[in-house]
């Protein structure tokens, strides 16, 4: 049983790796695609490939995450990883991720701000997961989390205004 802990935690890991790749790629490109002002056919065909990559990755730490609770109950002697705080600071951003998308998709949250909570909250996850940030309690982690989504909000909308600005001189 413990070889399944350590399996689901691998693929957990797994996901957090594709959706934080997928998002990166994701930021950068649509940066550099909207530097014009708009997005064309290929642009738009390239971003929702990265879509799927983003849905796997969600799709992997949702089934993993839901495995490794399960697994952890019914395990004898078990790590009781579900017990600390940065497993269920995992489940919070796994949860923003899953809301902030809807809230895009249905334009009730402006682009700058929803693209860049998804952002930061992927690497959250991939950071948590590596090891980085799992002495922290889990009001650290949110209040981390908030502080990192205004400070990359920041520095990407410079970027962008930067970027349109060399393209229209």
């Amino acid at each position: 049983m413990f070889s399944l802990i350590s399996f689901f935690a691998a693929v957990h890991t797994l996901g957090a790796l594709i959706g934080t790749g997928s998002i990166t790629f994701a930021e950068v490109f649509y940066t550099k695609a909207a530097a014009d002002g708009r997005i064309d056919h290929h642009e738009r065909k390239y971003l929702r490939r990265m879509l799927r990559g983003l849905t796997l990755g969600i799709l992997l730490i949702i089934i993993s995450g839901s495995a490794l609770m399960v697994l952890e109950y019914l395990v004898p002697n078990a790590s009781q990883a579900v017990l600390t705080a940065p497993f269920w600071a995992l489940q919070t951003l796994t949860l923003l991720i899953i809301i902030f998308a809807n809230l895009l998709s249905k334009d009730f949250v402006a682009w700058w701000f929803g693209s860049v909570a998804i952002l930061v909250a992927w690497w959250m996850i991939l950071l948590i997961d590596l090891g980085f940030l799992n002495s922290y309690g889990y009001l650290v982690l949110l209040v981390a989390y908030l502080f990192m989504t205004f400070v990359v909000a920041g520095m990407l909308g410079y970027l962008r205004v930067v970027m349109r600005a060399q393209i229209s001189h």
